[in-house]
């Protein structure tokens, strides 16, 4: 028995699974094999560069289950559920944009403007500082509708 290759068989049902199957449907899949994920593949070994290939396999399957189940509890209004998945998943890997744009997403939802906020400016700053690059535009604009429906004595001071 080896982990990554239990998550990845698991990932792969689940995603199947998930992308067919009813909003409603067990989630047991999906359980099973977010808690396989450990984190990066092989993390000491990260000068090796034969391990790279199924390292970003590994991390773009648990992405994808992560981006998938949020989507899934977003649109069954569980947002407080899917605030704990995407928070699990920046614990993971913290660069990964859709997962900030999902917390954001859900702290509008749960009327906590001041934490969606809070989210962007982590983000801009942990992209700036660790690649040099701005948010993507979708994230912008996720953003600058946040401001849009918290009334326009909010509006101007956005970016």
């Amino acid at each position: 028995w080896v982990d990554a290759w239990a998550f990845g068989e698991a990932a792969d049902r689940a995603t199947a699974a998930g992308c067919a199957a009813d909003l409603e449907a067990d989630r047991g899949d999906e359980a099973s094999a977010l808690g396989l994920y450990k984190g990066s593949f092989l993390s000491g070994d990260l000068d090796a560069p034969w391990c790279a290939p199924m390292r970003e396999r590994l991390r773009a399957k648990f992405i994808g289950l992560v981006s998938l189940q949020g989507r899934q509890l977003e649109a069954l209004h569980r947002y407080a559920a899917a605030v704990s998945l995407y928070q699990r998943g920046l614990d993971a890997d913290n660069l990964v944009e859709e997962f900030h744009q999902g917390l954001m997403r859900c702290y509008a939802k749960l009327d906590r403007n001041a934490e969606a906020h809070a989210v962007y400016v982590r983000l801009k700053q942990l992209l700036s500082l660790a690649l040099g690059v701005q948010p993507s535009t979708s994230t912008q604009q996720l953003y600058r509708s946040l401001g849009d429906s918290r009334g326009a004595s909010r509006r101007g001071g956005l970016d």
